[in-house]
């Protein structure tokens, strides 16, 4: 064997040496990267798997919440018939209240008129009494008759505070029957 066979042989031995170390290492990359991928696969199967229980759970959620929301809803419009009623009572009770009001307030006065018998004629006649009561005075004072003239004083005063009094109870009175037939009108 010459030494270009052995070359030639050794040469070709080294290639095929590097060619089957380049197959083994191509085979082990490539079984590598198929247990490389085959790993991912199977994580993003657990994810897609995870995601979807997720979203199921998300849903079964929502669609409570949904029924929630519904419920709600109607209870909220149920809510608001009822306050809407409870509101027209109101205001049919306050319309009642309204006119027994008015109707006490006739009778008070129906009875304050039964009550008071007196009327302007009577405050005038108090008011001449008065009057004469003061010229009774002035007649004891005129004869010297100091304690007469001083009862006449006082009968006058007298006289004329029922006098008053009882034109400011007239007069209280007549506003109230006013206010009555106003009321009433």
């Amino acid at each position: 064997m010459t030494l270009t066979n052995f070359v030639f042989i050794a040469l070709l031995s080294a290639a095929f040496a590097a060619l089957l170390a380049y197959r083994v290492g191509l085979g082990t990359g490539a079984r590598a990267q198929r247990l490389n991928n085959q790993a991912l696969f199977n994580q993003q199967g657990k994810e897609l798997q995870n995601a979807k229980r997720s979203i199921e759970s998300l849903t079964a959620r929502l669609a409570a919440l949904l029924t929630r929301q519904t419920e709600t809803a109607e209870r909220a419009t149920r809510c608001e018939a009822q306050a809407s009623e409870l509101e027209a009572k109101q205001q049919h009770h306050q319309a009642q209240l309204e006119a027994i009001m008015q109707d006490a307030d006739a009778r008070v006065a129906t009875y304050a008129r039964r009550a008071n018998p007196f009327n302007h004629d009577d405050r005038i006649t108090l008011q001449a009494a008065a009057n004469q009561l003061a010229e009774a005075a002035d007649t004891y004072r005129k004869l010297q008759l100091d304690d007469n003239r001083r009862f006449a004083t006082q009968m006058q005063q007298r006289v004329l505070s029922m006098a008053e009094r009882l034109q400011t109870t007239l007069a209280a009175q007549e506003a109230t029957e006013q206010q009555a037939a106003k009321a009433a009108a």
